[in-house]
């Protein structure tokens, strides 16, 4: 039995179509590895200023690359918080955070045990600021900590 041109045609289209997502996504990650190196390279440094322009960069192409409440991402939103904060820019800093909180609120739901960094981040950020809003951000942060750990926490107590 042969197959008609036209729908050989089309499943030689859609292959090509699909090959160079793969070698996109190839590119970004060998991108992201040297972006992420190079912000290492410069912390090492001490060249927190230097740092910044990579740890964005790693933090963008992380983004494409991996989940939301992945360790990398977490990792990754963190370095680049940091950065921020210690470049006296907390207001960008405690918006990449919440970004994040919002992604894993999405994608997760509100009760996510995942947002318990992102939520300790942001209120270490705008403790000075907004002690207030701090405090939310510490008090959801330790309730989603009681909920999915609830036995570890009870002891502590």
């Amino acid at each position: 039995m042969r197959l008609p041109k036209f729908l050989l045609l089309t499943a030689f289209v859609v292959s090509l179509s699909a090959s160079p997502v793969y070698a996109d996504e190839a590119q970004d990650m060998k991108d992201f590895k040297a972006a992420y190196a190079e912000y290492n390279k410069k912390v090492d440094a001490g060249d927190m200023k230097g740092s910044l322009p990579h740890a964005q960069r790693a933090y963008e192409l992380g983004s494409t690359l991996f989940e939301p409440n992945s360790q990398n991402m977490l990792a990754l939103t963190d370095n680049y918080a940091f950065n921020l904060e210690s470049l006296g820019r907390n207001s960008e800093a405690e918006k990449v955070y919440l970004s994040l909180i919002k992604d894993n609120e999405e994608f997760y739901g509100r009760y996510a045990q995942s947002l318990i960094p992102a939520l300790e981040g942001v209120s270490k950020i705008v403790a000075k600021s907004n002690p207030e809003k701090s405090k939310e951000y510490a008090l959801r942060a330790l309730k989603l900590n009681m909920r999915h750990n609830s036995m570890e926490m009870s002891q502590k107590i």
